[in-house]
């Protein structure tokens, strides 16, 4: 493995083009991404197919997402169910 381009919150495949365009992505073998519905970020859980389908379309390399879930400050049931919905997605 040589590098995973990661931290990603799937809503910007300009990143990814324009680290295709200076070569970065010649040396990364995975990009990861993130997200957190609902959160500072603003998205609903339902939008995660059409969000991880922007960077598929940017880049040819795997995608993993390396973190999910919504806010403690949401409390204990809407963590859960932002979880499973992620899960059934």
């Amino acid at each position: 493995m040589k590098c995973i381009l990661g931290g990603l919150a799937p809503a910007d495949p300009r990143f990814i083009l324009q680290m295709h365009a200076l070569g970065v992505m010649d040396v990364v073998d995975a990009v990861g991404v993130h997200g957190f519905p609902g959160c500072w970020n603003r998205w609903d859980v339902r939008e995660w197919p059409e969000r991880l389908s922007f960077i598929e379309r940017a880049t040819h390399l795997p995608i993993w997402v390396t973190e999910v879930g919504r806010s403690t400050l949401y409390g204990e049931m809407s963590q859960a169910d932002d979880i499973r919905a992620t899960a059934e997605l």
